[in-house]
């Protein structure tokens, strides 16, 4: 199991010069032109942090900024997010599409760094979606990624990944697994090669500092149902950080274990 990472607030970062700086319905995009690396600002007041943490440590920085705390946590999720501090150039990824569907989501994580929420007005309409997903096969695009928001939450989420795979895509879907009928399982599951389900605790105690309270089981019982269709899924565990984590590493390791045994004949994954 992978360490959570802790960020001291003595940390000095090296950040990008030469950005490219676009302003877009209220958002400010940081595009770092040298690493092709970018990052997502809410507001002004992240962007004059982003620009103190350029010269001053983090300690520093807030102590300057003295601005709201929510600013100063996007800000740092940004930068830790995008590893907007690394100068390894980032090219893409050859045949590979990440489709980010929606900003809607029936979840509101505290970690979430595209501050999913409340769908967004100028959205691709499905149409649009799916010649999007025509070109870009038509160009040698081999894989497509749909996340979103929770991509689920999209009515023609079926309808975008049935073109997708008529488009001769490989398809993997990112999904809470929260709220999903029978049915729906069902359709998704013909029509996914890999799939991610994000499940924050070992408990329903633990999942709901992070996840939607009540929603444990019922994810739960989304992977087993995806898991004995024949899906690929991963497990992916973001646990709520607290001075009792560290007590808490073996259980997070019992419950993979448990899973593990569960489903050992069926192609279950997970990523911490």
């Amino acid at each position: 199991m992978e360490k959570h990472k802790y960020i001291n607030v003595e940390k000095r970062y090296i950040l990008p010069v030469n950005l490219s700086v676009v302003r877009y319905k209220g958002k400010i995009l940081l595009i770092a032109v040298d690493t092709a690396t970018w990052l997502v600002l809410e507001n002004e007041e992240q962007l004059r942090f982003f620009s103190l943490l350029q010269k001053y440590s983090i300690r520093e920085s807030m102590v300057i900024f003295q601005g709201k705390k929510e600013d100063v946590i996007n800000t740092i999720t940004q930068i830790e997010a995008r590893k907007f501090d690394e100068f390894e150039c980032h090219s893409a990824v050859v045949g590979t599409l990440h489709f980010y569907l929606t900003n809607k989501c029936n979840m509101k994580c505290p970690h979430c760094y595209m501050n999913a929420g409340e769908c967004l007005d100028d959205e691709l309409t499905t149409e649009e979606v799916k010649d999007v997903l025509k070109k870009y096969a038509e160009y040698s695009g081999e894989n497509v990624v749909f996340s979103g928001g929770e991509a689920t939450t999209r009515k023609d989420i079926v309808e975008i990944l049935q073109s997708a795979k008529e488009y001769g895509l490989h398809v993997s879907l990112l999904s809470n697994g929260y709220g999903l009928s029978d049915i729906m399982i069902e359709k998704i599951s013909e029509l996914v090669d890999r799939l991610q389900i994000s499940i924050d605790g070992y408990s329903e105690k633990e999942n709901s500092k992070v996840r939607r309270k009540g929603s444990f089981q019922n994810v739960l019982d989304s992977l087993d149902k995806f898991l004995k269709n024949g899906v690929s899924v991963e497990l992916a565990i973001t646990p709520w950080l607290d001075e009792e984590l560290e007590k808490k590493v073996g259980d997070y390791a019992d419950f993979g274990k448990s899973l593990n045994n569960k489903y050992a004949d069926c192609k279950l994954g997970t990523v911490v």
